[in-house]
């Protein structure tokens, strides 16, 4: 039906039955995306609410003032909305900086402290696996660099899997800075923690390598 229609409304445009057959199905196709785009990312919202309430009956702190009077019509559409929406999981993941005088790199481990790193891991975990459009690859990457620098952080300077999780730390937030889009927040803390394991030499390249995407 949907093609017959396309088919109608294109034939004063297109000259042959056969340029009209493939207009009507080029359009037919787009739209059959447009919708499953759509759907997938309702579905993904809803399951972004379930993963927080979960989260938050088990211990989490999430920040739902952010997302106070956002409808699920904005979840799915609205960039603005998305926006809120990552700026909630940057918290709750524990990959965002904290203001204020002598947060640096303490900050940031705030929830991994709270919570246990095992408990964090799931939740970025299953935001990854069921929340993509959301919690992208970009963020997976910045959240396990960030946690191998924490790790490394943890541990003696004489430890000897220590500059093996920083170089590993490296490579994944050299990888992450590329999908950043807010170098005040994911840079910030990013460097706050490599300035805090003594891998100075890393801040330039990743700095770099997030200007890329502007």
């Amino acid at each position: 039906l949907l093609t017959r229609m396309l088919m109608m409304y294109s034939s004063a445009q297109l000259g042959s039955d056969e340029a009209r057959r493939e207009e009507a199905k080029r359009r037919e196709a787009a739209s059959l995306h447009f919708v499953y785009r759509l759907v997938s990312r309702a579905a993904q919202a809803l399951t972004l609410t379930l993963t927080l309430m979960r989260a938050m009956g088990a211990g989490a702190r999430v920040d739902w003032r952010r997302l106070h009077k956002v409808a699920l019509c904005e979840l799915v559409c609205c960039r603005r909305a998305h926006g809120r929406v990552k700026e909630v999981l940057s918290a709750l993941v524990g990959v965002k900086s904290n203001d204020g005088a002598g947060a640096g790199a303490r900050g940031t481990t705030t929830i991994h402290t709270t919570l246990g790193l095992g408990l964090v891991d799931r939740i970025a975990e299953s935001l990854a696996e069921e929340c993509s459009s959301y919690f992208h690859n970009g963020d997976r990457y910045t959240y396990e660099g960030m946690k191998k620098l924490r790790v490394a952080l943890s541990q003696g300077r004489e430890h000897p899997e220590r500059d093996g999780n920083v170089t590993e730390a490296v490579d994944l937030l050299n990888r992450a800075a590329r999908f950043w889009t807010d170098p005040g927040a994911e840079l910030k803390a990013a460097c706050e923690l490599l300035c805090a394991v003594r891998a100075h030499d890393a801040v330039v390249p990743i700095a770099l390598a997030a200007a890329e995407a502007f």
